[in-house]
């Protein structure tokens, strides 16, 4: 027979009986977080916080083309163009 039945339900029912605070304590010694778990948790946010930046990066070299098809012909081979600057000076 168990030395504590629970026959009386009211002793678990205050916060400051010791019965409660006795089970609520072991019950977080249980369920305590290991070291493990929260390495993988932070693998896991780091992982998602890449795919992230790679799908933001992805999205604006889309945007980028379909800006591109947006423009006539004749814009985008005038972008292609390579910019330089002439000055010309006289001197005597």
């Amino acid at each position: 027979m168990h030395p504590d039945p629970i026959i009386n339900e009211e002793k678990y029912a205050d916060w400051n009986n010791p019965y409660y605070m006795a089970g609520f304590s072991a019950a977080l010694e249980t369920f305590k977080a290991t070291d493990t778990d929260l390495d993988k948790a932070n693998k896991r946010i780091t992982y998602q916080e890449n795919s992230i930046k790679l799908l933001n990066d992805h999205i604006e070299g889309l945007e980028d083309i379909i800006n591109d098809l947006k423009q006539p012909w004749y814009v985008k081979l005038w972008n292609k163009i390579p910019r330089f600057s002439l000055s010309i000076r006289r001197t005597n």
